[in-house]
């Protein structure tokens, strides 16, 4: 045997380093970009009344367009659910035979059904349909999930602790989840994110993934070492070792 072509093996944080720094650095949007997605994402009528989006909402759509993901850090008030329902609306023109997964907390869910997602549609181009399974018996939520239906799931996180939680998940077989107020599936012992966690890594393949929290910033990386993982895939600048990602 010839040892003298045999390469000895790199550590694997060397690896890691090499693939972190290839990372490219995250696209902005130009100007032109900008008045697009304020074009395209806003109803014609309520453009000419002025409505516009907020600046952290194009960045965040805009980063989408490129990279079909996401994990940002957007301040409460700064219009998470806006860019959430508009996100699922793209993903479904793109892929109309494809389900989504919206999670949101049970105590914002029955706003966002009667309130926040009527006037999205009247003020914004949301073409995607929603079915609620908030507020719904164990039967209904298993009619709804049952129908093999190509729509977006409002799905809160209560739903995540209750005896039919895997059965829901697997039922809609989501190819997009969206995690507003993302902390709540944030690495912990809770049942809720165990089974959530359980569900994603127990699947064929993954779904793509798309996170939201006001609270990413107060506490350390490594809390959301999982969610950054998921969502990021190839572009997260953490190791993709945990034990690597801690030393």
């Amino acid at each position: 045997m010839a040892w003298k072509n045999i390469r000895p093996l790199r550590p694997r944080g060397a690896v890691e380093g090499e693939r972190i720094t290839g990372i490219p650095d995250r696209k902005r949007p130009s100007e032109a970009d900008k008045e697009r997605l304020q074009r395209e994402n806003v109803a014609p009528s309520a453009y000419r009344q002025g409505m516009r989006l907020l600046d952290v909402q194009v960045e965040a759509l805009f980063a989408w367009e490129q990279y079909q993901r996401g994990f940002f850090s957007i301040a409460v008030g700064d219009g998470k659910t806006l860019i959430s329902l508009l996100i699922a609306s793209h993903y479904h023109e793109k892929f109309p035979t494809h389900s989504i997964i919206l999670f949101m907390p049970a105590a914002v869910y029955r706003q966002l059904w009667v309130k926040d997602i009527p006037w999205a549609r009247k003020n914004f181009n949301i073409l995607v349909p929603f079915v609620g399974l908030g507020q719904r018996s164990q039967k209904q939520r298993s009619v709804l999930t049952g129908a093999n239906l190509s729509k977006c799931y409002l799905f809160p996180y209560s739903l995540l602790s209750t005896l039919d939680t895997i059965d829901l998940l697997n039922n809609i077989d989501a190819d997009l989840v969206i995690a507003d107020e993302a902390h709540y599936l944030k690495e912990s012992k809770s049942a809720k994110s165990k089974r959530f966690w359980h569900w994603l890594t127990t699947r064929d393949k993954a779904p793509k993934g798309v996170a939201m929290s006001g609270t990413l910033t107060d506490t350390s990386p490594l809390d959301y070492y999982k969610l950054i993982k998921w969502t990021l895939g190839e572009y997260n600048p953490l190791p993709n070792v945990a034990h690597v990602a801690e030393e």
